[in-house]
């Protein structure tokens, strides 16, 4: 995932935007978590930097969508990123 190797399982994702436009994309492995209150970092599985963009269409509910090739896109307001998941 976006250069991490990641076993095959069930994961959190959170984010930490930036007004920069850079956000930290995390992976998880507590997955009975509501919010980030009990966010222990120690499960962290992954974490990278993504940059964001401004997007012309607007998404009022926030989406994720892979492609073919194994991209996730990120949309939500008129902001999305994007990163690698890739099989091997």
């Amino acid at each position: 995932m976006n250069g991490h190797s990641v076993a095959a399982g069930k994961y959190s994702l959170f984010t930490i935007p930036d007004k920069s436009g850079v956000w930290v994309v995390i992976l998880n492995s507590e997955t009975d978590l509501w919010g980030s209150y009990d966010f222990d970092k120690n499960k962290n599985v992954a974490r990278f930097e993504v940059t964001t963009r401004e997007v012309t269409d607007m998404y009022e509910q926030m989406t994720f969508s892979i492609n073919d090739v194994g991209e996730v896109t990120f949309a939500w307001d008129h902001l999305s990123f994007s990163f690698a998941v890739l099989e091997k």
